[in-house]
């Protein structure tokens, strides 16, 4: 399985989820309406999890529940090599390495911070084959 196609079944997992837990509301219109939505009295009863996204508090764990799933597969996946190389270089492509050449943005996405990268000679050869073949690609 591809990175992307990973990430499609994730984001439709998510997706799910926030149809029934979330709402997003920039505005007091919008928290009005939002409240109405999540069946919610007053204010309290919600969390902003930012970019102005909330939720009722009681459903805060299954959103973190959600959230530590979806990570810990992702991790799993990365113990396949090929999943690991497009990870890579499908981030790579997505934040405009070629134009930033910041390690640590791409890799922060991925949940993998320089210092792993650094101190793990797997995960550093196919980032740098990856980064090698997509600064390749770009510059052809």
């Amino acid at each position: 399985m591809k990175y992307y196609e990973f990430l499609k079944i994730q984001e439709k997992e998510f997706k799910a989820f926030s149809d029934e837990y979330l709402d997003y509301a920039f505005d007091q219109k919008q928290l009005k309406k939002a409240m109405q939505n999540l069946k919610v009295k007053i204010k309290t009863e919600l969390i902003n999890l930012g970019a102005g996204c909330i939720i009722k508090k009681i459903n805060l764990e299954k959103y973190k529940n959600l959230k530590n799933k979806q990570f810990k597969e992702l991790l799993k996946k990365y113990e396949d090599d090929d999943f690991l190389f497009n990870a890579f270089k499908f981030e790579l492509s997505n934040h405009e390495y070629i134009y930033n050449q910041d390690d640590e943005e791409v890799l922060g996405v991925l949940g993998i911070r320089l210092e792993a990268l650094n101190n793990n000679t797997r995960i550093n050869k196919i980032y740098n084959e990856a980064r090698t073949k997509y600064l390749e690609e770009v510059n052809a």
